[in-house]
């Protein structure tokens, strides 16, 4: 059939379904014409209108999402601390870490206050056993200055302020921070011109006080943990058990070699980044300079002297990167390559890649051939230009900080692209598209962007939806939509957080107003939860869910094809089949003037576990 215009005149309009999918009808339009019904051949012209706003949305360009920006956005503005230090003590409780003993080692297992991570034992600090716990030098390590990373991660009080005490191992310190699993900065906050051995209190100062996850991480600077201070509260233990162990292989690339922007510190190496694409829920860091798989560096140790430690560690994935250190020696390197590999046969996941520039190919081929060999797989930075010597500082040999970003990306596409399936698979962990927790200033949602994913929110119908108190919150005297278009994405996993309303209504896969799936609480008390679609205008019931939508709940629903399961508080009440909507990529929150005030605290799409 051919297209053709349709002509409108006052007397006859769409229908406002229609009429809010295409922006741009004749705004001549009125009251009465919005409100006129259509004559005998309206079937017919609605018809071909929709095909033509299809053929036209089909011209258009697809968004793009850049996951690497979107996972490393940092926290949104109300999850942003000041950062300061000081000598004087805040005033609050101090809550200790647990030891195995008065002046023993933490009890990694048992803490009911911190989770900690980075490292195999945390023991007390021989300069002040009773007060600090800090990390020991990795095996061969203390020749290069080489000490395991920490990473303190727990749920804080209610509180606006909370401190870290710490001892100064130096007269610096590089920390960085995240708040809800987010960076703060992606680069070390440092502190300078501090008295070596003293006593000082990191403060994060938040602007309102609520519940927050955070997590503190130093390595190599000699600094010594004595615990976390709030004024009034209680800080816990994440109590999700950790997923996806990883480990890291390499020299100085991976151990870190100067300071951002010119070099890198042992936690900002690329591998810290691929720890997060990831999904890592555990990381180890086992790079020392100077070293390689067959070259020890200062009298410390070759790849092989950290075998029994990362074998002790029990990874799910382990990465391997260098070495430029080692001498162009192929028979050595395939001989040391191979034996190494083989001891980490147990290990479902190992990744190798030799030195990132090309003035070491030789090298390079050598450690590709014996990986290639043991039948493990091998990413080759030099044949894909991870690096090139502009990337290196002011040094010539180590990355700059950009120049380790630019690895990072690499090394994670190629194990997208390269999976390693020879000891089982561990596929890579979720990718966040896009999240909002509404803390900023109040104002209307419609042109805001999530903090995460920088998208914008978009609105089919009334504007009214409006961003109150750390939530938005949604009233309608006429159906409205609140969503955002989440590039080409109709998969994924959807979470989001009910605060207020009994019949909240959770919007996914929408492709206009008539065609989406939502989530919402029935009209008969006590307005159980019920999955439901919207099909080329007609509403069906796809279940309903045995659960009362109350505020506080925990939505989980995750799309993959015509699967979907539904979640509420970590309870699946639903498995079963959705359509799939082709082209559904809105997701957001719906309100039609039945349903009442509700007000949403969280919303984020990932892709699938």
């Amino acid at each position: 059939m051919v297209n053709r215009l349709v002509s409108v005149d006052d007397n006859f309009t769409l229908p406002p379904s229609v009429k809010t999918t295409d922006a741009n009808l004749p705004t001549r339009l009125g009251a009465t014409a919005l409100n006129a019904t259509y004559g005998p051949d309206a079937a017919g012209i609605q018809a071909a209108i929709a095909e033509q706003i299809a053929d036209a949305l089909a011209g258009l360009p697809t968004p793009t999402v850049d996951y690497f920006a979107a996972t490393f956005a940092p926290p949104a503005g109300g999850d942003t601390p000041a950062i300061s230090i000081t000598t004087t003590a805040p005033v609050g409780t101090l809550a200790r870490e647990l030891r195995t003993a008065p002046s023993g080692p933490v009890d990694l297992v048992n803490d009911p206050s911190f989770r900690y991570d980075g490292m195999l034992s945390l023991p007390a600090d021989p300069a002040n056993a009773a007060a600090f716990v800090r990390t020991t030098d990795l095996p061969g390590g203390a020749g290069q200055g080489a000490q395991y990373q920490l990473r303190i991660e727990t749920y804080t009080p209610a509180v606006a302020q909370v401190a870290y005490k710490v001892r100064a191992g130096l007269t610096g310190l590089s920390l960085r921070f995240s708040v809800g699993g987010r960076w703060v900065t992606q680069e070390a906050t440092r502190f300078t011109g501090l008295t070596s051995g003293a006593t000082y209190y990191i403060v994060l100062t938040f602007p309102t006080a609520r519940r927050r996850r955070v997590l503190m991480e130093y390595g190599g600077s000699g600094m010594s943990f004595g615990g976390m201070i709030a004024a009034s509260g209680t800080f816990t233990r994440p109590a999700e058990p950790v997923q996806r162990k990883l480990a890291v292989l390499g020299d100085s690339y991976s151990g870190g070699s100067g300071i951002a922007p010119d070099g890198a510190l042992r936690f900002e190496t690329w591998c810290n980044f691929v720890a997060k694409l990831l999904g890592a829920g555990s990381f180890i860091n086992f790079g020392i300079g100077g070293t390689g798989w067959i070259t020890d560096g200062s009298g410390t140790t070759k790849f092989s002297g950290r075998a029994a430690d990362i074998l002790t560690y029990n990874p799910d994935i382990l990465l391997i990167l260098g070495s430029r250190n080692d001498a162009n020696d192929s028979a050595a390197l395939t001989a040391a390559v191979t034996s190494l590999l083989n001891s980490f046969a147990t290990i479902p996941e190992v990744y190798v890649s030799g030195p990132s520039t090309s003035p070491f190919s030789g090298r390079n081929s050598a450690v590709k051939a014996a990986t290639i060999a043991v039948g493990r797989p091998f990413l080759d930075g030099i044949a894909e230009s991870w690096i090139t010597e502009a990337d290196l500082g002011p040094d010539g040999v180590h990355p700059t900080f950009a120049g380790h970003k630019k690895i990072a990306r690499g090394y994670y596409q190629g194990i997208l692209a390269n999976p390693d399936v020879s000891g089982g698979t561990v596929p890579p962990g979720p990718t966040t598209i896009f999240a909002d927790d509404f803390e900023r200033a109040d104002g209307n949602l419609y042109g805001s962007t999530t903090p995460t994913g920088g998208l914008t929110w978009a609105a089919a119908g009334p504007d009214t939806a409006v961003i109150s108190s750390g939530a938005v919150a949604l009233t309608a005297t006429t159906e409205q939509f609140a969503f955002v278009m989440a590039g080409t994405t109709t998969n994924g996993r959807l979470s989001a957080t009910l605060t207020a309303g009994a019949r909240g209504e959770l919007l996914m896969r929408y492709q206009n107003v008539s065609n989406y799936l939502w989530l919402d609480g029935n009209t008969t008390s006590p307005f159980k939860y019920r999955l439901r679609q919207r099909v080329g205008g007609v509403n069906t019931d796809i279940a309903t869910l045995e659960a009362v939508p109350t505020p506080g709940d925990q939505i989980v629903v995750d799309l993959n094809g015509t699967s979907a399961t539904v979640s509420i508080n970590g309870t699946t009440l639903f498995t079963g089949t959705v359509p799939a909507i082709a082209g559904g990529y809105g997701y957001g929150f719906i309100a039609y003037p039945s349903t009442t005030s509700q007000r949403w605290g969280s919303i984020s799409l990932t892709t699938l576990p």
